[in-house]
């Protein structure tokens, strides 16, 4: 299998090729287990690689505050959408535990803290499959090292 094909399996798998479609870069969840999950390609970038992200649940992100920062830096006064703004203010700031983050899912991927990093567990890309005569010579190139 390709990598293309492995990251639209997986797409697939969780019910997310439409909204990968709809932008033609990224698409996000949230799993049963509240773990977040953001698929990341860029179409028109032909040598962009097709990335899987993880990020702690939202109510595990909240308690970091360089995570609160990072979101009212991202969101505050940059979109003209006042109800989720004030929705956001209300959760990053008075936050009654359990009110349900505004954020759709594939917003993680933008939220840097202060010294640039992300807030993600862990990504890795989806890598095309060897085929059988790259296999043969990669075990014959290793057993000949001896």
């Amino acid at each position: 299998m390709t990598a293309q094909e492995k990251f639209e399996a997986r797409l697939k798998e969780l019910g997310l090729e439409v909204e990968y479609e709809s932008t033609g870069e990224m698409a996000g969840k949230v799993l049963d287990d509240g773990t977040i999950v953001i698929f990341v390609h860029y179409a028109w970038e032909p040598h962009d690689p097709y990335s899987e992200f993880r990020y702690p649940p939202f109510e595990e992100l909240w308690k970091d505050e360089d995570f609160r920062q990072a979101c009212k830096k991202e969101f505050y006064g940059q979109t003209n959408d006042y109800e989720f703004e004030a929705k956001l203010a209300y959760w990053l700031d008075i936050h009654e535990g359990m009110n349900g983050c505004p954020l759709f899912p594939a917003d993680l991927y933008w939220l840097t803290d202060k010294k640039g990093k992300s807030f993600e567990n862990s990504w890795f890309n989806f890598e095309d499959d060897l085929a059988a005569e790259e296999i043969i010579k990669n075990l014959v190139a290793e057993h000949s090292v001896a």
